[in-house]
């Protein structure tokens, strides 16, 4: 993985109760506000990724 000085950077606006509710998950999980946000968007890009087998099952990964 590439150091966090060679990663590309990305500039977002977002309400600022999105970011106050962001940046007080980020210290409750010991982060920074920047591993929040990528914490949480791969996690969704993970759920996206995986298939439900069937109903009332769980998910499973590929």
């Amino acid at each position: 993985m590439k150091g966090a000085r060679q990663m590309p950077q990305v500039n977002i606006r977002m309400p600022e109760d999105l970011k106050l509710y962001l940046e007080d998950s980020a210290r409750s999980n010991l982060r920074s506000l920047n591993a929040e946000i990528v914490s949480r968007l791969r996690a969704d890009a993970e759920m996206k990724n995986a298939q439900p087998v069937a109903a009332g099952q769980a998910l499973v990964t590929q």
